[in-house]
């Protein structure tokens, strides 16, 4: 876990809720990764039918898959219908843990059985370069996304 992540949880980032409730309200309502999340198989069909991209990473704190929200949330009906529509099970968040890996952390282990299944059967498909998304870094590559530096820090 990052330590931006394990400050959140143990209460030490306090004055990143406003922002966050920014981020949820601007960004992520009534998305893909909301409906994976909800376990609301009609409105992924939907959202997925309409070009919302299945395998997008959601760019919050977590940087997860709609796939990741369904397993991390438990919710089976959803996972399954990512899985048929093409979400990509070997996709990995920030940590570098893959949708399989998150649903057996929270307990869900017949989600991440399937999961898992989902993953060996994506390896043979495509053999030991099979691609793996990953959720964008801090590259060079994409410093046109970063924020700049605050005032007053640094020389």
């Amino acid at each position: 876990m990052t330590g931006l992540k394990r400050g959140f949880f143990e209460g030490r980032f306090f004055v990143f809720l406003p922002m966050l409730s920014f981020v949820l309200v601007a960004g992520c309502a009534g998305s893909l990764f909301k409906a994976a999340g909800d376990g609301d198989v009609a409105a992924i069909k939907s959202l997925v039918a309409s070009g919302e991209g299945i395998n997008a990473f959601d760019g919050m704190i977590y940087l997860y898959t709609p796939l990741m929200a369904a397993a991390i949330k438990g919710k089976m009906d959803a996972v399954k219908t990512l899985l048929e529509l093409g979400a990509d099970p070997l996709a990995e968040d920030d940590d570098g843990f893959t949708a399989a890996k998150l649903a057996r952390k929270r307990g869900h282990t017949e989600i991440a059985d399937i999961l898992a299944e989902a993953e060996t059967k994506r390896r043979l498909e495509f053999g030991p370069s099979a691609p793996v998304a990953r959720p964008p870094s801090n590259s060079p590559e994409d410093a046109e996304f970063a924020l700049p530096p605050p005032q007053g820090f640094g020389p």
